[in-house]
């Protein structure tokens, strides 16, 4: 089988795109143009650089000659004959670096005939415009011809062999465990590519707006020493740990002054009821305060509510209880755990967007009907029609 890459993100100017290589060549194609960062090689040391790890993101530049074309993440498959470039989606930028691996004789094709359009591949190019970070996109292009793709024809090859009676009870069995594991990854589909929301609330003054700016990298909300400057809630879409999140910077919580100060507590608890987390934002004198339910507004089930207490830069260490996670949004302290608190809260801990993941309602629907089947055919038949065949 010949080399040959496509643009597999749709055409046009867009924050991220990838172009796929595939054939028995394209590692070694990469290689000549890609350099990993912080490896000390320069683009002429072609022999001397390691193999890519498969199913390992690297991050590095691709290389003209000694200019550096664009700062990218690739990513290779078990078998090295599929690698992903990552890179920035102006297109005079995707445009270079396929014209690149052109001179290097790669066929340079559409990303139907890549893929010979099968249906997994349309819903891929649906999606990904909506992908709103990095991992999105990378987990999105590794379901075809890898990933969900793989593991559903592995599925269906499993049923198709001819055995016993028994051999193919076993099989459905197995299958339908597989299925399950399959179906399970939807959740945090839905909530890669329509990133959740999280609520940060409390009481006044506790650096809740300091925290929202601190996460966001920017000035998103107003800061000041004087009790109750955020009247209203504000939101910005966030990075964290590579999932997207609507973060939510709410009014702090205290007996009202007036009556735009009502209606500012009114749309936090509207907020609090619409989220997929709450944290619940204190500092040391309130997180002892008998009368904490006061303050912390109509918060949801408990396992929606991540605690933490801020301004630890005030504190000893001896004043810390174990059962909270104690931060410094001003000094930027501990704020990489409460990242790994949140991500983790809301399924992404250990999330490798390699694996299989299925991320559209038919994909679903086709699981579902799968697994409902009670012959090893039928069972197939449903599995193929993900894949399109």
């Amino acid at each position: 089988m010949a080399t040959k890459a496509a643009l597999i993100t749709p055409v046009g100017a867009s924050a991220i795109a990838t172009i796929q290589i595939v054939g028995g060549e394209a590692g070694a194609v990469l290689g000549k143009i890609f350099v990993p960062a912080g490896s000390g090689l320069t683009p002429e040391l072609v022999s001397d650089r390691p193999e890519m790890l498969p199913d390992k993101l690297y991050y590095g530049s691709i290389f003209d000659g000694d200019e550096v074309v664009d700062k990218v993440v690739a990513v290779a498959d078990g078998g090295g004959e599929t690698v992903d470039i990552n890179c920035h989606g102006g297109p005079r930028i995707t445009q270079r670096i396929l014209m690149l691996l052109n001179e290097l004789g790669v066929e340079v094709t559409s990303w139907r005939e890549l893929h010979e359009a099968d249906s997994m591949a349309d819903e891929i190019e649906q999606v990904l415009p909506g992908a709103k970070t990095r991992m999105a996109v990378l987990a999105l292009t590794a379901q075809c011809p890898g990933g969900l793709t793989g593991r559903i024809k592995e599925l269906a090859t499993r049923l198709e062999k001819d055995s016993g009676e028994e051999q193919s009870i076993r099989a459905m069995q197995s299958v339908r465990t597989a299925i399950k594991q399959l179906l399970s990854s939807y959740a945090l589909a839905k909530k890669l590519l329509s990133p959740p929301t999280v609520v940060l609330a409390g009481p006044v003054n506790v650096g809740k707006s300091t925290l929202a700016n601190a996460l966001t990298g920017k000035t998103q909300s107003i800061t000041a020493d004087l009790p109750g400057t955020t009247r209203d809630w504000t939101v910005q879409l966030v990075e964290i740990n590579g999932l997207g999140v609507n973060l939510i910077d709410t009014a702090g919580r205290r007996a009202a002054d007036d009556r735009i100060e009502e209606q500012a507590l009114a749309r936090a608890d509207e907020k609090l009821g619409q989220a997929d987390l709450v944290i619940l934002v204190l500092d040391n004198e309130r997180l002892r305060d008998s009368r904490l339910e006061d303050y912390s507004g109509k918060l949801p089930e408990p396992e929606k509510v991540l605690t933490v207490v801020n301004k630890s830069d005030l504190m000893g260490t001896a004043e810390r209880d174990s059962d909270y996670l104690y931060i410094s949004a001003l000094k930027n302290e501990n704020l990489d755990r409460l990242r790994e608190a949140v991500a983790g809260r809301l399924g992404f801990a250990n999330f490798d967007p390699t694996e299989p993941l299925v991320f559209t309602e038919r994909q679903q629907r086709l699981l579902n009907s799968a697994l409902g089947e009670n012959s090893a055919k039928a069972m197939s038949n449903f599995l193929g029609k993900i894949v399109g065949r």
